[in-house]
């Protein structure tokens, strides 16, 4: 093999390996969904982290009634457990296509309701939408992909959408 080949080879090598380290660092590494209703007292704030660490991806789940008091102690939850990297695989997907929406018609306020907030991404870039009620006018608005995604991300810890959004 002469030199010339030798350095295309090397230099094909670096450059592979430095995209697919680029690749790996902008892939998406923790999924957190914020839910807080103004008038639920069951599951009034609702949080689900979900982060990636090396091979498992462990999900923390928060559900915090409004008031804390006896008769609703049985509805605060806080729990970790690990999920398929499929399922992460596949809500990560839902997320980039989500990134191409168009979200001008989507910003209305209200005085009661959800405020809803999707956080995602990787240590050093963090992207959050952040919605009223994505429920109210949810086609007019354009968030129908944004709200199918909170659905998914409620039903993989367990819970039913319809009872949290």
């Amino acid at each position: 093999m002469t030199n010339k080949s030798r350095i295309l080879l090397l230099t094909f090598l670096a450059l592979t390996t430095l995209i697919d380290c680029t690749d790996k660092k902008n892939e998406i590494q923790f999924i957190k969904l914020e839910i807080e209703h103004s008038k639920r007292i069951p599951d009034a704030t609702v949080i689900i982290e979900m982060t990636k660490n090396n091979n498992e991806i462990i999900v923390h789940l928060v559900s915090i009634p409004m008031f804390d008091s006896q008769e609703w102690k049985h509805t605060k939850r806080d729990t970790t457990f690990s999920i398929q990297k499929k399922i992460f695989k596949d809500l990560s997907k839902a997320i980039i296509k989500l990134k191409k929406s168009d979200f001008s018609k989507a910003d209305i306020h209200g005085k009661d309701g959800i405020e809803c907030s999707l956080k995602f991404g990787t240590i050093t870039n963090t992207i959050e939408y952040k919605f009223w009620s994505p429920d109210i006018e949810t086609e007019k608005r354009g968030l129908t992909e944004y709200l199918n995604l909170c659905k998914q991300l409620i039903e993989v810890v367990k819970l039913k959408p319809d009872d949290i959004l």
